[in-house]
């Protein structure tokens, strides 16, 4: 009788060959200390049940289990082999050996235990066979769980000899006493399991083998014992030195970078077939002295388990953490609080969080083995926490510490020692392994196993890294990619030729990603919003306003735009700033932010990931020019075309440079965000991109030549015809938010004005819309242009339009796209040649590029279809944005030349380019050798057939991997030449190599080649010749979006449900503002309305020669006072963005600014209260608003006294 395994226990599940990598031991005799709120216990060492295992017999996929024969008198010394299908002859096995022959034993769970003796198992041989252990109470050992388990003798089957034991858990089994392992119990030992709490099949055996606590679960009402690995223990009375250890590292990682892909695959299919209701079963732990570890039973509770990601232990532990404030904006007494237990959140927090079975596994871990996380910790420098100067982002590592760990995790820690505040993923072979802290991490946010073993480890094959590495950052934590930059064997190679002792292969840092620096195109697909990092700078003056400079960039696409202006003492320009942008990440000065903007990152932001830079180590604007001046020159696009130093700079960052004062702000700012990038590898590769514009509002303010001149540059350097650089209508953060006209209450679009106007087909059209929103434009004459182009777009061009979205909704995302072929280009990072990969990444970057190649086309196609209706147009912005020459770039013969370089579909089916002729020199004198050594085998074919009397038998044969054999028929043997070499032969035929073919095909050796060679650079050299053209291409996004962006209003005019018209503007200098609107309704409410509800209309005038400039609304709660304020400010919005408004007619002077006050709120933890919070904001608006300006105040005054409210008013 053999106890029954768990379903699946049996498959051959691959294992990663880490084995020994990280490997280290627990001073032994420490009991595990009890647990107690916020205090890490002290972990002891898992003390494994010794099972006696005999050899182990070759099966396909298994391993099995069989009795051992009786061992040798003498013990002999032996290392521990794993894996093996023999066990060596000279293994010392106890002769009381008695394990089920038919067990069968899963190979990835026979694992090493060093320099543990098997301990003596008692047998019972007394008069308890057969029918007299009916009524006895005995232990069975379970092999598979490596547990003991209590019953008692119930019956005897005299036909086949077995035992009926019914367990103390109600299950019952027929037992073989005679071969399996059992222990009879006398009646002291079941009087003391009576007297022990818990559960009565909770039993701590006597065993001198080993001491083995047995938790019983309860899953779904029926109880099941928990499955242990199997234990593969053999006598080694050898001490392991750090030889042995780092020896073993170097074959485990060799061993790893050797899988086949098709284990991968095994190993991920299998656990994605687990249950997904298993419940976790928790680990069997126990002191080094084999005394085992009381722990109260828990039960298992159901819940969904998510399907794992990752590769380990069948055993899915559940992390159950608070989420990490990592790198988030914290608050404290009002003020900003960034950066703060930056490296305590990885490196202990997580440790503090653990539940369940992971706690009992790794809870005292740190607390006992690195005790130099805790009170004493220091970083790099020796500083302590106390110390101002700390860096909580480095580590100090005790020497001894250092001195005992192995080549492998020595190599591990110091760089975890220079990032503890990231993730680290450090690539092994054919994955990324997550230990120690970062696997909790691991564990918890993307739901990976833990590895078996005392260390916390667990990891994920290479092809999930993009969504690994993009959930974690979308998290909030900085990710770490350490890379892999040497194989096995070019580290044997290196160690042979430089006599290096290095048993590790090398790695280096080649990326840090982050929220605000996923440029990979498999991370930020998911969504086409932009996703910012915003610099930002400060100089303060008395009055308490500041003069601010920002740098926003999107990584993604490679912009960088610059801003400079003077905000009042609310930081209303800051905080419509950052309410359009929503950075993601800020990188700001340590310590130099006053306390107003401070309010105002915090209050505008959605928890960004916040760098610090010391303001000692901030670059000053001469230092930002040469930083920047010498990544400029070090590009080779700027080495090939010999560009002057006076001219390495793009043209806008020149000029603000030029400004002196009036740009110092912008170009610290931009300075900060540069160093920045160089700490996470990317400056290099966003630079070259050469993208920096303005952001629209640089120093508007001031009327300044210098300025207005600098804005027009821009527009010219930068393509920016879209009314980007000249005056718009401002709207707050204020007007923003309590409009909706961006996002929502709940941080999303339905129901938002973006959402009404938003049919763009294009991700790229659709950000230039949203663009147009934050900032409508101001001047009549623009706003015109605009209102013509949406009336052709619905009217003449109709036909157009249709074949325009079909052709552009295939198209990926073309600005991201070119940015990143752009970043490929350059081999940095991740990209470059010395970076170890398995996964085919020549196939994806060659779809990548015939992918960008496909949407320029179709960019081309898309505006050609407007070619017929070009005369029919009456907007002449439109009709010189569909122009070829003008708006719309001629790009037609470089995508032909692109056309013709290379079989597209071909390449994309093979995953590699063949260039056509005169596209690649080197390719093509590499081809020309071929044909020419192929011209002259087939010249010597034809010699050889003269010579032999023209016979057509004689020709080329390929056998093998030999080419151009010479098949010549056996009759003609006597004019076989001395020199011919056989190679092969069939039935009256003889192949042969004379000399000249030998020397031919060398030279055809040495062409081929010379032709994969080429081969290898050909994609890299023709990205690069087509990011030459990155600014054609950029162009022709930017007209497309606009288009796509005017096609989308037009196409809300259309789908407006009842009547609409174009707004007419009319007024000057000298009129006063006016405002008249017949039959208005809200362009939003009125479509969520349902159930037959009908939107009532409203007249309104405000203004001009005849009305009064203000109205004052009264009435009934639930009237609609509140809706008809919006309505007016977001029909002034729609009116101004260029879109058809939801009334019967509509008439206005354009305004300049719209101010909104809705709601009471107050602003506790910057201790203001409702009514100061109103003071303020109505302030505002009396400081800032002129003539032309828009207020809309709803219900001032709310909830206060009413001398307060008076006041206000």
């Amino acid at each position: 009788m053999a106890p029954a395994t768990k379903p699946g226990s049996g498959k051959n599940t691959p294992q990663r060959s880490i084995k020994s990598f990280f490997t280290s031991s627990s001073p032994a005799g420490e009991e595990k200390k009890k647990k107690e709120p916020l205090v890490i216990g002290a972990l002891e060492t898992p003390k494994k049940g010794a099972i006696d295992v005999g050899s182990i017999a070759s099966t396909p996929g298994k391993r099995k289990v069989e009795s051992s024969p009786k061992p040798p008198s003498a013990k002999k010394k032996q290392k521990l082999v794993i894996g093996v299908d023999v066990v060596p002859e000279d293994v010392v096995v106890p002769e009381d050996v008695v394990v089920p022959e038919d067990v069968v034993v899963p190979e990835d769970e026979v694992v090493p235990v060093k320099r543990r003796r098997l301990r003596k198992v008692k047998e019972e041989s007394d008069d308890k066979g057969g029918e007299g252990g009916i009524g006895r109470r005995l232990k069975v050992y379970w092999p598979l769980d490596k547990a003991w388990y209590a019953g008692k003798v119930t019956g005897y089957n005299a036909s086949d000899g077995t035992h009926v034991v019914v367990y103390d858990d109600g299950e019952e089994q027929d037992v073989d006493v005679a071969s399996e392992k059992v222990e009879w119990l006398e009646e002291d030992y079941e009087e003391e399991l009576e007297k022990r709490p818990g559960k009565r099949g909770r039993v701590e055996a006597e065993s001198p083998a080993a001491k083995v606590t047995v938790v019983e679960e309860e899953t779904g009402g029926r109880k099941r014992r928990a499955r242990r690995q199997i234990q593969c223990v053999v006598e080694s009375d050898d001490d392991d030195d750090d030889d042995d250890t780092e020896d073993e590292d170097f074959k485990a990682e060799k061993d790893a970078s050797e899988e086949q892909e098709s284990e991968v695959d095994d190993a991920v299919e299998e656990e994605e077939d687990e249950d997904d209701d298993e419940v976790d079963e928790p680990e069997v732990a126990s002191d080094s002295d084999g005394k085992a570890s009381r722990r109260k039973p828990k039960k298992a509770t159901l819940s969904a388990v998510k399907k794992p990601s990752g590769r380990g232990s069948k055993k899915v532990s559940k992390v159950v953490s608070k989420g990490s404030s990592l790198g988030k904006i914290t608050i404290s007494s009002g003020r900003l609080e960034i950066g703060k237990g930056v490296s305590n959140d990885i490196a202990s927090g997580e440790q503090s969080a653990l539940a369940g079975d992971a706690a009992e596994r790794f809870g005292g871990r740190d607390a006992e083995k690195f005790k130099f996380l805790g009170r004493d910790r220091k970083d790099a420098a020796g500083r302590k926490p106390t110390d101002p100067a700390y860096n909580p982002c480095t580590l100090h590592l005790p020497a001894d510490f250092v001195k005992g760990l192995s080549g492998g995790q020595r190599q591990w820690w110091m760089f975890k020692a220079k990032h503890m505040d990231k993730v680290l993923l450090f690539k092994m072979g054919k994955f990324y392994e997550m230990f120690e802290m970062d696997a909790h991490i691991g564990a918890k946010e993307l739901d990976l196993q833990y590895m078996k073993g005392e260390q916390p480890h667990c990891g994920f094959p290479e092809k999930n890294f993009s969504d690994n590495a993009q959930k974690l950052a979308l998290k909030g934590y900085r990710v770490l990619v350490v890379e892999q930059t040497e194989t096995p064997d070019q580290l044997e190679k290196r160690r042979k030729e430089t006599g290096s002792k290095d048993k590790v292969v090398m790695r280096e840092v080649c990326a840090v990603i982050t929220r605000g620096t996923m440029i990979d195109g498999d991370m930020n697909h998911m969504s086409g919003e932009r996703m910012v990092m915003l610099s930002l700078v400060e100089q303060i003056s008395e009055t308490d306003s500041s003069l601010i400079g920002l740098c926003v960039v999107d990584a993604s696409t490679g912009c960088f735009q610059l801003c400079q202006f003077e905000d009042d003492a609310a930081r209303v320009r800051l905080s419509a700033v950052l309410t359009e942008l929503r950075p993601v990440e800020l990188i700001i000065p340590r310590g130099t932010l006053s306390s107003a903007t401070s309010r105002v990152l915090r209050d505008c932001t959605r928890h960004p990931l916040v760098n610090e830079l010391s303001p000692s180590d901030m670059w000053d604007p001469e230092q930002i020019f040469k930083e920047v001046s010498n990544v400029y020159s070090g590009l080779e696009s700027s080495q090939e075309n010999g560009v002057a130093e006076a001219e390495l700079l793009p043209p806008v960052l020149r000029h603000v440079k030029g400004l002196g004062a009036k740009g110092k702000m912008a170009f610290t700012a931009f300075g900060a965000c540069a160093q920045y990038l160089r700490q996470v590898l990317l400056d290099r590769t966003l630079l070259a991109v050469r993208r920096i514009e303005l952001l629209p509002g640089f120093n508007d303010i001031l009327d300044d030549p210098e300025c207005k001149a600098l804005a027009e540059q821009a527009k010219v350097a930068v393509d920016a015809g879209l009314h980007r650089n000249e005056p718009h209508m401002v709207l707050d953060g204020a007007a923003l938010e309590n409009l909706e006209v961006l996002e929502n209450n709940d941080g999303g679009t339905n129901g938002t004005l973006l959402a009404t106007l938003d049919h763009c087909v294009t991700p790229f059209g659709r950000r230039l819309l949203r663009e147009w929103l934050a900032r409508p434009l101001l001047l009549k004459e623009s706003i015109k242009q605009r209102q013509m182009a949406v009336t052709d777009l619905k009217g003449v061009a109709l036909d157009a339009v249709s074949r325009f979205k079909k052709e552009m909704a295939r198209v990926p995302d073309l600005e991201r796209a070119l940015a990143r072929l752009h970043a490929s280009s350059g081999a940095n990072g991740r990209n470059a040649a010395k970076v170890v990969m398995y996964e085919d990444v020549g196939k994806k970057q060659v779809l990548q590029f015939t992918a960008a190649l496909r949407g320029c086309r179709s960019m081309l196609q898309a505006a050609s279809h407007f070619d017929p209706y070009l005369l029919k147009l009456t907007s002449s912005r439109l009709k010189d944005l569909l122009t070829f020459g003008k708006g719309m770039p001629d790009m037609k013969s470089v995508i032909e030349h692109f056309e013709t370089a290379f079989d597209w579909p071909e390449a994309e089916n093979s995953g590699r380019i063949l260039p056509r002729e005169g596209v690649d020199s080197d390719f093509d004198a590499a081809s020309a050798v071929i044909s020419e050594v192929e011209g002259k085998l087939d010249a010597y074919l034809k010699e050889q057939r003269a010579h032999f009397g023209e016979h057509r038998e004689i020709v080329y044969l390929t056998v093998g991997k030999e080419s151009y054999q010479m098949e010549v028929p056996e009759r003609f043997l006597a004019k076989i030449p001395k020199d011919f070499e056989v190679r092969s032969s069939r039935k009256g035929f003889r192949r042969y190599w004379s000399p000249e073919i030998k020397s031919l095909l060398q030279e055809l050796a040495a062409g081929v080649e010379q032709r994969e060679s080429a081969l290898k650079d050909i994609l890299m050299h023709l990205v690069r010749d087509f990011c030459k053209h990155n600014s054609t291409w950029l162009s022709a996004v930017k007209t497309i979006a606009e288009v796509d962006a005017l096609i989308s209003i037009s196409a809300a005019s259309l789908y407006t449900e009842g009547p609409s018209c174009t707004p007419t503007f009319s007024g000057g200098e000298q009129q006063a503002p006016w405002f008249y609107a017949k039959d208005l309704r809200h362009p939003t409410a009125g479509a969520a309305l349902t159930g037959g509800s009908s939107f009532v209309p409203n007249n309104v005038n405000l203004g001009g020669e005849q009305h009064a400039p203000f109205m004052l609304l009264t009435g009934p709660n639930m009237g609609g006072k509140s809706t008809l304020l919006r309505q007016v400010c977001l029909a002034v919005i729609l009116a101004q963005v260029g879109a058809d408004v939801p009334a019967e007619e509509l008439r206005l002077a354009p305004v300049d600014q719209v101010f909104v006050r809705m709601g009471a709120r107050d602003n506790i933890m910057a201790g203001q209260s409702t009514f100061l919070v109103e003071l303020q904001e109505t302030a505002t608006m009396l400081r800032s608003a002129t003539k032309n300006s828009l207020v809309a105040l709803d219900e001032l005054g709310r909830g206060t006294a009413t001398s307060d409210g008076q006041a206000i008013a």
